[in-house]
């Protein structure tokens, strides 16, 4: 069993107890539990309890639908093409893959509230615990301070200009819409005021100096974009402080995909800040099943039987070399077996594919919709399902990493000087363990790339691609379509404000262009 950091029953008195509303336009509610508010916060289990809560809202992040399932479906990395009668979900996919988007498409309000949420009850929490525990507010409130941080830079990439709750109860005046430069402001100076007091000892699943560093250093390695005006010195000195200072260090074993992405990762030596995913108790990381196909739940002798959706673009899929080590581990292609390894897995019930009724995942996707075959694509397998595994996987899932650290330090020397060594030899530390030859010299094209290979799957190439400055590009989606460029660059830089937020808040301003 994964050893968490809380025990699963307190974290679930606290979400009870604390936990938010269903919108954050109706924060203002008051909730009420069977413990009277003067008797809560008075031992050690109730206040871990209570901030187990803030963490617990991170487990619907690699579930279907909502944060994730955005990132990744609307940049190269990934879509979900319609495969017949399956997968057409009020068409939202498809217009993800196509860049055309709108605000009842029901992922938007999925990854608004996915972050809302937590941060209700971060703020409750910051109200409440100096008053009721200031033992324990004095190194509780800075972390739970840099997890709402967290919280609202997940915002701040998606829909850029949002409200900003910082008050319990809520300010009317809370309500209006902040532009994206706030927002960024507000979330750079709330982890500059927490990190002296932050922790820089690991417990694991736990915010702590070193994650909020980490923090910082996207943050900053984004700014042009949030802001307009680019810091690229701010997110060496973050990311070079994890690199160079912090407990983690670069797995180069022969064994680092499994240690950082398999089964019992929680021993991982470059994790920094994980989702700490449990079969049972922490529930919520289904990639597995939004990927594989049907059958494959031979192949991997699962409990409950795949959906058969999420597929790799095959422009992403061949940007691997033959030799990269990532592309046999990060994917499912070619025939699929039965667990023995030699007895073919058939395909129930054959669409026209032209492979006939064997099982075969083809990187090529003939259609995005409405008649993809069952079989095309390349499926993700990264964060690899065991043997009898539920639908829920035990994996963890990390939100920072220190390889992402020395990608994101490549990348600010790269864009301060192109010939500093120092961005080469990180990215060649990177491609390295990877099993591929070292780059002769960087470009911005081979750097988005490696990032592109190595991060794969870990919501950040919409950002990346979006940085970069090709996420608006045309791109091949599929065999019979190619996405034009988009209409509107600037416009699908940020998703809409979802409707029914709009509904909810008279408030709200929409993003311009939707």
């Amino acid at each position: 069993m994964k050893k968490l950091f809380i025990n699963a029953r307190l974290a679930l008195l606290g979400v009870a107890m604390i936990a938010s509303t269903n919108a954050c336009t109706d924060l203002t509610e008051k909730l009420y539990s069977e413990i009277p508010a003067d008797q809560f916060y008075q031992t050690t289990d109730q206040i871990n309890g209570a901030i187990g809560a803030v963490y617990t809202g991170l487990y619907g992040l690699a579930s279907h639908g909502g944060y994730w399932s955005g990132q990744e479906n609307s940049s190269q990395e990934s879509l979900i093409p319609q495969r017949g009668g399956d997968w057409y979900d009020g068409g939202q996919w498809l217009n993800a893959a196509q860049h055309i988007s709108n605000a009842n498409d029901g992922f938007f309000n999925g990854a608004w509230s996915f972050s809302y949420k937590p941060i209700a009850t971060c703020n409750r929490l910051i109200a409440q615990l100096p008053v009721a525990a200031p033992a324990a507010a004095a190194t509780a409130v800075p972390e739970i301070r840099a997890m709402r941080a967290l919280y609202y830079y997940f915002l701040l990439d998606q829909f850029g200009n949002i409200p900003l709750f910082v008050n319990y109860p809520v300010g009317n005046d809370e309500y209006v819409t902040k532009d994206r430069a706030t927002v960024y402001a507000f979330i750079q100076s709330e982890l500059a005021a927490v990190l002296p007091s932050l922790n820089k000892s690991v417990v694991y699943g736990k915010m702590n100096y070193w994650s909020a560093r980490s923090l910082q250093a996207r943050l900053y390695l984004n700014a042009g974009v949030y802001t307009g005006t680019p810091d690229w010195a701010n997110a060496k000195a973050a990311a070079d402080d994890v690199i160079k200072n912090g407990p983690y260090k670069l797995d180069v074993s022969a064994n680092w995909i499994q240690n950082n992405f398999w089964k019992n990762n929680d021993k991982s030596i470059e994790n920094v800040l994980v989702i700490p995913y449990d079969e049972v108790t922490a529930q919520g990381f289904n990639f597995h099943q939004m990927a594989l196909h049907y059958n494959s739940q031979t192949t991997f002798n699962l409990q409950n039987q795949p959906w058969n959706g999420y597929c790799t673009l095959q422009e992403f899929y061949n940007s691997y070399e033959a030799a990269d080590i990532r592309k046999a581990n990060f994917f499912a292609a070619g025939q699929q077996y039965a667990p023995d390894g030699k007895t073919p897995i058939l395909d129930s019930a054959p669409d026209g594919d032209p492979d006939g009724p064997t099982l075969i995942f083809t990187p090529n996707i003939n259609s995005l919709f409405p008649k993809a075959y069952r079989e095309a694509g390349a499926r993700m397998l990264k964060f690899r399902p065991y043997d009898n595994a539920t639908a829920n996987l035990s994996n963890d899932f990390p939100i920072f990493r220190l390889a992402e650290m020395y990608l994101t330090r490549a990348e600010a020397s790269f864009n301060t000087s192109a010939a500093d060594v120092t961005a080469l030899a990180d990215v060649n530390l990177i491609r390295s363990r990877a099993g591929v030859t070292p780059f002769v010299s960087l470009t911005a094209a081979n750097l988005l790339a490696e990032r592109g290979r190595e991060m794969a799957f870990e919501a950040v190439r919409r950002p990346d691609e979006i940085r970069f400055g090709v996420y608006s590009n045309a791109r091949k989606v599929s065999d019979d379509l190619n996405k034009p460029a988009d209409d509107n660059a600037a416009k699908r830089a940020v998703y809409p404000i979802p409707q029914p937020q709009l509904d909810a808040n008279p408030k709200l301003r929409q993003n311009t262009g939707y």
